[in-house]
């Protein structure tokens, strides 16, 4: 067999192994989607109608005094926000997590997570041990989109696009809610070492990646390209359908939407 008839062949057996996984998904979606978690994420819709709410990020600007500001307040939190618990009393409505590999790490600190409600991908049940009894479940569709724009969801208790970013996620599932008014916290978009889509290792001397000590431990490292094109998408589709979305972090990179201090917000009844 030569190497065209090879090539031919690897073709054919990857195209069958993709039809079956994806058989395999289809059949895992459809119990999913007559489940207890999917008909509790279905109440959620609208429940926050005309409201604004706060997705707080794990950046190096964000402060344990900032978050005493919004002990009031609708808040989104992620991954390992618990890191600053022992420094506020602050606690969030809403607690998300989205990395597969870091809340497989982290799932006994996660399951201890004082917040309202969990949400977590139904995904990460399918391939690794990760069960959180209180939690409620998305479906996570990891559709690769670039050099295009990532989809965004309109409904969430049918899927979630993956946006390289829990931020980009939390947002979908604010919007799902009914907030019109969403400010992003501690959204830094700034990170010590990153990794572009050619593969290319990006080192920025210097710079921290959280509020806590701790510096991606367990984290595969951030593509800030495809994180941009969610927050652009975010951002469209936030202009497209009468919402508004701010950025209140102290700093950082995050320029895709217009700035605002966390203060003015506050101000705001």
């Amino acid at each position: 067999m030569n190497v065209k008839e090879t090539f031919k062949s690897i073709k054919f057996i990857r195209k069958i192994y993709y039809f079956f996984v994806s058989l395999k998904q289809k059949s895992r979606l459809d119990k999913y989607y007559q489940s207890d978690s999917y008909n509790k994420l279905i109440s959620f819709h609208n429940k926050h109608y005309g409201e604004k709410c706060f997705i707080i990020g794990n950046g190096p600007s964000l402060t344990p005094e900032d978050l005493n500001l919004l002990k009031e307040e609708v808040t989104f939190a992620t991954h390992r926000i618990y890191n600053i618990f022992d420094q506020t009393d602050w606690r969030p409505t809403y607690y998300m997590g989205q990395d597969f590999v870091l809340l497989n790490e982290i799932q006994n600190e996660v399951e201890h997570v004082e917040a309202k409600i969990k949400f977590f991908p139904i995904n990460i049940k399918w391939f690794y041990k990760f069960d959180i009894n209180d939690a409620i479940y998305f479906y996570l569709n990891s559709e690769e989109y670039h050099p295009n724009l990532p989809k965004f969801s309109t409904d969430a208790s049918k899927q979630i696009y993956e946006g390289y970013s829990v931020t980009y996620g939390a947002i979908q599932l604010a919007v799902y809610m009914g907030f019109k008014e969403i400010y992003l916290l501690g959204v830094d978009f700034n990170y010590a070492v990153t990794v572009n889509n050619e593969g290319k290792i990006i080192t920025n001397q210097g710079v921290k990646d959280y509020f806590s000590k701790d510096n991606n431990l367990g984290l595969k490292l951030p593509n800030l390209e495809n994180s941009l094109l969610g927050f652009q998408a975010a951002r469209k589709f936030a202009d497209e359908n009468g919402l508004v979305i701010r950025n209140a972090t102290r700093g950082g990179k995050l320029e895709v939407f217009d700035r605002i201090k966390l203060e003015d917000v506050l101000l705001t009844k």
